[in-house]
């Protein structure tokens, strides 16, 4: 039998934001419900529509482009880590549109050369830099790079 207070519980947890059924059997087991029970709930859930997993990806892709600026690799190496199917990968994949997704590595690119320009850096130094935040922030090679070359710096 299920405790109504743990149910409770995940049920508020559901609906404070899209989770991954990864990220809620990982709650239900920290709150000790195990086996059939657990099953049991997860499956409630998704009937009741509170764990959708593509409305989840499709939310955590949106979220991390759109809020936190993140490219294509850093967003699949974080949803690599919620066990999602292909399917719904391809589908969350669809959330950022192409055109958007190289001006905001332009955009990005801008605002960090700013500074170092400013700061009187040799241009090699701020294309590296440049460069490598761009890459650690999750951007492909060929966009980072169309997005440094396309950087007005001085001679």
């Amino acid at each position: 039998m299920i405790d109504p207070k743990k149910k409770q519980q995940i049920l508020r947890y559901c609906a404070g934001q899209d989770r991954s059924h990864l990220e809620v059997r990982l709650k239900l087991i920290q709150l000790k419900v195990y086996g059939a029970d657990l099953e049991s709930i997860l499956s409630e859930l998704i009937q009741q529509d509170f764990l959708n997993e593509e409305r989840f990806a499709r939310s955590f892709v949106r979220g991390k482009f759109r809020m936190k600026g993140w490219g294509r690799e850093k967003i699949g190496h974080e949803l690599a880590r919620h066990e999602l199917s292909d399917y719904i990968l391809r589908k969350a994949w669809e959330e950022i549109d192409e055109k958007e997704y190289k001006e905001s590595a332009r955009d990005q690119a801008h605002k960090v050369a700013q500074p170092l320009i400013v700061s009187r850096l040799p241009v090699p130094q701020i294309r590296k830099k440049t460069y490598d935040t761009l890459r650690r922030r999750g951007f492909e090679h060929d966009i980072v790079w169309d997005a440094v070359q396309g950087l007005e710096l001085p001679d």
